[in-house]
Parts: C-alpha cells; structure tokens; sequence
C-alpha cells in the first residue's frame, strides 16, 4: 500500500492518498487534526471498497474542493498500482465477500 501527504485546500486538514493493492482500489483520506472527536475528525474517506476508484482521475474527481494533487504524486500513484502484484485468491475471496456484505 503506499500514502502520500498532499496539500489540502484548507491547510488546517491533512490530506493522505495512495493506492490498496488488496482492494485494487486508490484511496483518500482527509482529516481535521484539531477535532478531538475521533468519529469526526475524518471528514473525507474515499477508496473502502474493492475496485471503488480504479483510476487516479476519479480519485481527483472525488477530492475536488478538499485537495488537488500535485503531478509527481499523481504520477507515482500511476506507477504504484502498475507495480502492485495482483490480489492473493484470499484476498479475492475477501474483495468477493465486501462486494456482497
């Protein structure tokens, strides 16, 4: 799995993207550091299910008004899903058992 920090367009958030091989899917987080509420200060999370953003346009797309990733963190989020090894027959059978849950 790889994590990049990238600006969030409110500096007070922090802003993480990367790639799930197990899920086949990118993923964000954006977060509010200052909330002590744990079940709040996770504003945006993106990416929980198996194959939800397959490409890094659409993880973008879903960021617009929280962040806008910078090229070199785009670009390397191309290359980790192309160097990721395919998901494990467990993990398969995982990604089958969230699609139905």
């Amino acid at each position: 799995m790889s994590r990049y920090s990238i600006p969030a367009t409110d500096p007070a958030l922090i802003c993480v993207v990367g790639y799930d091989p197990p899920l086949e899917t990118y993923f964000a987080q954006v977060e509010d550091p200052n909330d002590p509420d744990e079940t709040t200060a996770i504003r945006l999370w993106l990416g929980c299910a198996p194959q939800a953003l397959p490409t890094v346009a659409q993880l973008q797309e879903h960021l617009s008004g929280w962040a806008v990733m910078p090229q070199d963190v785009w670009a390397q989020l191309i290359a980790d899903k192309s160097a990721a090894a395919p998901p494990t027959p467990l993990q398969q059978w995982m990604q089958e058992m969230m699609r139905r849950a």
